[in-house]
């Protein structure tokens, strides 16, 4: 422990301001902070899938958020998750059950319901 008030140990207390400091440097350069993980879908459960599918039609009912025309009224964020699974419109999804839908990377139950309410 270091007395501030005894001016022989001012080198020693700038030594150790200086660690404190680059410290905090490598913290704001994320050099200490953990990369982020991927979790594949297949570890989250459906409990999970349904809360981030409600927080995500919750953010779009707030801002308006539907992607127009060949999408129908789909949910853009929606959207963006059939397009990435390689759909280009909702006449490539006709004929898919339920279950089918569910299988597309982060698409839930309720995301499913919604597509087939779209399509029929």
């Amino acid at each position: 422990e270091l007395d501030l008030y005894n001016l022989d140990q001012l080198p020693a207390f700038k030594e150790k301001l200086s660690e404190l400091s680059q410290k905090d440097r490598r913290v704001a350069d994320n050099d200490l902070v953990p990369e982020a993980v991927a979790i594949p879908s297949s570890e989250i459960s459906e409990d999970v899938k349904s809360e981030i599918e409600a927080a995500e039609q919750s953010i779009e009912a707030e801002s308006g958020g539907e992607a127009p025309g060949h999408w129908g009224d789909l949910p853009k964020t929606l959207v963006n998750k059939l397009e990435k699974a390689g759909f280009s419109t909702l006449e490539d999804l006709k004929g898919k059950t339920l279950e089918d839908l569910q299988a597309i990377e982060g698409v839930g139950k309720a995301s499913a319901e919604k597509i087939l309410k779209e399509i029929a």
